[in-house]
């Protein structure tokens, strides 16, 4: 028994391959085809987000009330909650997606940024740390230079980002993107750093481990991006830190393909993001 705890177009896909399901969902999602289509569908809660997909502890409430083998969280929510996955974990439910090392080295946006500086790939220039008073962060931004990302330093998907283009806009701006952020994600933590404006963006997904059950076309198709890319972008340094991310990609555990995100500009060769799919 598979616990759903999604409420995209991907729970379908997951509900008509015959596995048996449970839906969980809120007051606001009542009447979705998902809740409908599954073989059992629970409540978890109100409309908003923190009092119901975002509550780890009633997931696996009602996982271990439906006799559910595993927790699948979709995109977004708690997908790429370490804690989440750690407690999956310590109820001896399957969590469908990354290991929690993978997530808490790669799924941290300033976890993984600190982990790609210190093997020398080239980042974004900005500022990680854990102290989040305005003052600080208001100081750091003007040392960084506008215009300035504000960025949440978990989830996805845009949500939690901001721009400021000026000091004048930054508190607003900031409290915008953390507003977003808790109720997307259920954290509020920011990172910041320098914008690129008018960057070059490149994506490269790469192939996932031996022993990883990918479709055979899928496999292919990254393969031969992959292989394109190398030979349109002949530089060293590129491929260096091609070579330092996938390692780092292994030594995290992880599995499943992987995503690479380039920018560039007149002045920065490549900057890299990484993200787990």
């Amino acid at each position: 028994m598979l616990d759903i705890s999604l409420r995209s177009q991907s729970s379908l896909y997951i509900i008509i391959t015959g596995i048996k399901t449970v839906a969980v969902y809120s007051d606001s999602d009542r009447n979705s085809m998902h809740v409908a289509m599954a073989d059992e569908a629970v409540r978890i809660g109100p409309a908003a987000s923190q009092q119901s997909y975002l509550r780890g502890d009633t997931i696996l409430k009602v996982a271990a009330e439906t006799g559910s083998d595993a927790v699948h969280p979709g995109y977004g929510f708690l997908s790429e909650n370490v804690e989440f996955a750690n407690l999956c974990q310590e109820k001896g439910v399957i969590f469908v997606g990354p290991p929690s090392t993978a997530i808490r080295d790669m799924g941290i946006k300033s976890t993984s940024k600190m982990i790609m500086e210190a093997a020398n790939v080239p980042v974004i220039h900005g500022y990680l740390g854990e102290d989040q008073s305005l003052d600080t962060l208001k100081a750091e931004a003007d040392k960084i230079g506008f215009p300035v990302m504000i960025k949440a330093v978990r989830g996805g998907g845009g949500k939690g980002m901001r721009i400021a283009m000026t000091a004048g806009e930054f508190e607003a701006q900031l409290e915008s993107a953390k507003r977003e952020a808790m109720k997307s994600f259920g954290d509020e933590v920011m990172l910041l750093e320098k914008f690129v404006v008018d960057p070059r963006h490149v994506e490269v997904q790469d192939v996932p481990k031996p022993g990883f059950h990918c479709l055979p076309q899928r496999a292919a198709l990254l393969k031969s991006m992959l292989n394109f890319l190398k030979k349109a972008i002949q530089d060293p340094a590129f491929h260096d830190s091609i070579r330092h991310v996938k390692h780092i990609i292994s030594n995290a555990e992880y599995y499943g393909p992987s995503l690479f995100l380039l920018a560039t500009d007149v002045v920065t060769a490549y900057v890299f993001q990484v993200e787990y799919q």
